[in-house]
């Protein structure tokens, strides 16, 4: 893994290239031994470490570099994360048929009636004793189809007695050969996979609204990560460095580099901030939906409820808003960290061609709306 990443190192890599190499390189290289044992706790934690480093200093992790925390990242998209499969999720669904919390049904020739979960209450052995199990001739290699004669199940009487779920357990399908099912935390049985285990041992969040907003077929991934960052409120702006005021860094006297007025913040910043506002003035002027705010929020209010459509004038729409959000945080950090500064016509035009060159390359239903769009971008 570190080789892969010194390899990598002396190349410009976008967070959003990161992302693909983490996803489909170094989170790949251990699928082979997480499926072969559980791996060690520092073993995962060294290689997350690792992983770490290289999404948010392209090397070794440093304190403070990290702006989400990494649980956050390991989650899906649509649930606020960057959908980096964590490491001991995978294992542990990788591992999922060892760890017995797979339904075997049919047959039952080669299911054992004690430890594996045939049933809808679980291994046996965690309701039976052992001492029980042997009084009535019963063993540890006792199979299910032992339990039964083709028609009727062989329990002892006084088993139904002591424990009544048993009369409850239906009888199986002894027609067919033995499968192996998945049983998640809902009780829903279906055919196993990995995938199904990992979602459903995996952590979860709730599903976040801001998600078609973000992610979608034909966003820019550099301007999608930016975006990302600003609906998670973890860009830093100065409002944010205020409380890290120690010792000789003073950042009370920080001002908002497009404005020069107050410290940004990320309402300030999007689009409050007087030179902000005139730019995002002059791209919404492009957006076909009417009533669009100047303030990021209710502009998300506003589009994401329709922002899973796949129509022409909602993806403009997207696409200006995401384009316009990248640059002013582009501009924002040119200003304070190079001396370089733009005027607002200049970076206007950036926008708008940035999101022109995007949308001819997107292939929408041909329509009248997409004829009229196609002209006014000059398509």
């Amino acid at each position: 893994m570190k080789v892969k990443i010194e390899d990598w190192k002396n190349k410009y890599l976008s967070f959003a290239g990161r992302v693909q190499l983490i996803t489909y390189v170094l989170a790949s290289m251990q699928v082979y031994w997480s499926s072969v044992f559980i791996l060690p706790d520092k073993v995962i934690k060294d290689m997350e470490k690792i992983m770490r480093g290289f999404f948010w200093c392209q090397g070794d992790m440093k304190k403070g570099k990290a702006k989400v925390k990494w649980a956050d990242v390991c989650i899906p998209k649509e649930e606020g994360g960057l959908g980096i499969k964590s490491l001991k999720s995978r294992n542990v669904a990788l591992m999922a048929s060892m760890f017995g919390i797979l339904s075997l049904i049919s047959k039952h020739y080669g299911t054992s009636a004690w430890y594996d979960s045939w049933n809808d209450f679980g291994p046996l052995a965690a309701t039976i004793s052992h001492r029980e199990m042997h009084r009535h001739s019963f063993t540890e290699a006792t199979r299910v189809c032992d339990l039964h004669n083709q028609h009727n199940w062989l329990w002892p009487v006084n088993w139904i007695l002591n424990y009544p779920m048993m009369a409850a357990i239906p009888f199986p399908d002894v027609t067919n050969e033995d499968k192996v099912y998945w049983r998640n935390f809902d009780g829903f049985l279906g055919q196993f996979s990995s995938k199904i285990a990992w979602d459903t041992l995996r952590p979860h969040a709730s599903v976040v609204v801001w998600y078609h907003m973000v992610w979608f077929s034909s966003s820019i991934p550099h301007h999608a990560f930016i975006l990302w960052l600003l609906m998670k409120e973890k860009l830093k702006t100065q409002d944010k460095m205020r409380p890290w005021d120690l010792g000789n860094a003073n950042t009370s006297n920080l001002v908002c580099s497009l404005c020069n007025l107050q410290q940004d913040s990320h309402d300030h910043l999007f689009f409050q901030c007087g030179y902000s506002k005139l730019v995002w003035h002059k791209m919404k002027s492009h957006i076909p939906i009417p009533g669009i705010s100047d303030e990021w929020k209710e502009i998300i209010a506003k589009i994401a409820p329709i922002a899973h459509r796949k129509v022409a004038r909602i993806v403009v729409a997207k696409l200006i808003f995401s384009a316009s959000v990248y640059f002013i945080w582009l501009e924002r950090n040119a200003r304070i960290f190079k001396g370089e500064k733009r005027d607002l016509d200049k970076l206007v035009n950036i926008i708008f061609g940035t999101v022109r060159l995007k949308l001819m390359s997107v292939r929408f239903k041909n329509s009248q709306h997409v004829r009229n769009m196609k002209i006014a971008w000059q398509i």
